[in-house]
């Protein structure tokens, strides 16, 4: 029985999708289905387009164990994870790059193939125009939000991570680029205001993550660094 009735708002089964999944040349109808069958029952996707895989779809779509199972996810960042209290989801993207190095080791022809009916059959949700769809709204919708949030840590910031007061219209510098991960680009918890000497100096040493500014900060002798205010509602 399915477990979709326990997905919170935010996550939808992929039920709810026309899935037209691949076709298994090399595999017998059985081992093809039950990949198959994985994505049908325990795909799911969040309103935003970000593909995800019930943890308990794992076993069969790596091809292994529960033991081996357990251990790729609990070896993934919490980033890559949802938990609603009853169901673990974890992201398409890892689950896949796990899926592609066993593809490429040396293991039995058979256990290959199925690896690779069930990259198949992953990025097909992956890339299913409903969630593309999703995502080229996100992107849209992101623009304005991320101008908003800017205004709001400007507005809510006075001094610059490197002690000095901040300008009139302090640039507002993404922690994560927005290149690297353009779902945060409207995380007000992932910008600070700066002054543009420093947002300058940011970028000249790369720091493009929380550790390599610390990192920075340390290095330039700037006040212990902080985590950006959160803006008022």
């Amino acid at each position: 029985m399915s477990d979709e009735k326990n997905l919170p708002a935010i996550i939808k089964p992929a039920s709810d999708l026309n899935l037209a999944l691949p076709q298994a040349t090399n595999l017998r109808n059985e081992d093809a289905e039950k990949i198959q069958n994985a994505i049908k029952k325990y795909g799911a996707f969040t309103q935003d387009g970000e593909s995800l895989v019930n943890a308990k779809g794992v076993t069969t779509l790596l091809a292994t164990d529960p033991a081996g199972a357990r251990k790729m996810i609990n070896n993934l960042p919490d980033s890559q994870k949802i938990e609603d209290g009853k169901n673990l989801f974890i992201k398409t993207a890892p689950l896949n790059q796990e899926i592609s190095r066993r593809i490429q080791e040396p293991r039995p022809t058979l256990e290959r193939e199925k690896l690779k009916h069930a990259e198949g059959c992953v990025n097909a949700l992956r890339d299913h125009p409903e969630l593309e769809r999703a995502r080229s709204l996100l992107h849209d919708y992101s623009k304005g939000d991320m101008e908003k949030a800017k205004r709001q840590v400007r507005n809510s910031s006075t001094h610059c991570i490197s002690g000095d007061e901040l300008p009139p219209n302090a640039p507002v510098h993404h922690i994560e680029r927005v290149a690297d991960n353009p779902r945060k680009c409207a995380d007000p918890k992932n910008m600070i205001a700066v002054t543009p000497d420093t947002h300058k100096t940011i970028h000249a040493e790369e720091a493009h993550d929380q550790k390599s500014l610390d990192d920075l900060a340390k290095k330039k002798g700037w006040p212990t660094p902080q985590a950006p205010a959160t803006p008022p509602e």
